[in-house]
């Protein structure tokens, strides 16, 4: 698996992991935690599907270093 597939995977993850965590709480405040959570990893995906649509050579080659580097001067 290449380093922005396992970066979007892990994102990807994260944002099931904190939605089915938000679902299993029931005190309000934690819920909300939870999906504010979700959301900043759902961002996170949008981010890097950004950086990735200004790039001119094939996603499957870079690192997800050479992606943040790239997305910090965007």
């Amino acid at each position: 698996m290449k380093s922005i597939e396992l970066a979007l995977k892990m994102e990807t993850d994260a944002v099931k992991f904190y939605t089915e965590a938000a679902e299993k709480v029931s005190h309000p405040v934690g819920k909300k935690m939870f999906m504010t959570i979700a959301e900043d990893e759902k961002n996170h995906i949008k981010m890097i599907e950004k950086a990735l649509e200004g790039l001119e050579i094939p996603a499957d080659t870079l690192s997800c270093k050479q992606i943040m580097v790239y997305y910090r001067y965007v």
